[in-house]
């Protein structure tokens, strides 16, 4: 019933077991400070405990790399680095920054660095492992049409 929740994970050492309830604890303690927290006063407060979490997310990304498949592993570091990255613009929509053209370039820069990590590396990882298959299965066909338009022809020519 549970081997799902610990797929493709390692769980030969404690802290490698704990991938998943990492993950959840860092969400639910992300809604628990937007829920309770909701301020404008608290606003920074949120923005830096989340940079925090994410950040010592990554150093336990790094450290133990807690996926069995290690591009699997390099793939949540990266996308973690950029969910990081994001959270860093976030600082620029606090109330810290008065600038309303600040924000604005902030808010275009937090979209390009959105798309850009939309496409690489999980758009690209997408095509490039499904590429071959593409590959395999037209060629395949291509030689099945190829055979099927053979005997057609030999038929025909009977």
């Amino acid at each position: 019933m549970y081997d799902d929740l610990y797929a493709e994970q390692k769980t030969s050492d404690h802290p490698l077991m704990q991938y998943t309830a990492m993950f959840l604890l860092r969400r639910i303690i992300f809604v628990l400070l937007a829920f309770y927290l909701y301020q404008p006063s608290f606003t920074p407060f949120q923005v830096l405990i989340n940079i925090q979490m994410n950040f010592l997310f990554n150093v336990y990304l790094v450290a133990y790399n807690p996926l069995t498949d290690p591009s699997k592993n390099r793939l949540n570091i990266i996308n973690e680095l950029f969910f990081l990255v994001l959270c860093y613009h976030q600082l620029a929509f606090t109330d810290f920054n008065q600038s309303v053209r600040a924000k604005f370039m902030m808010g275009w820069s937090f979209v390009f660095v959105s798309i850009f990590n939309f496409f690489w590396p999980n758009i690209y990882l997408v095509i490039a492992e499904a590429w071959p298959a593409v590959i395999l299965s037209c060629t395949s066909k291509k030689v099945d049409a190829n055979r099927k338009l053979g005997l057609h022809l030999k038929n025909c020519e009977e």
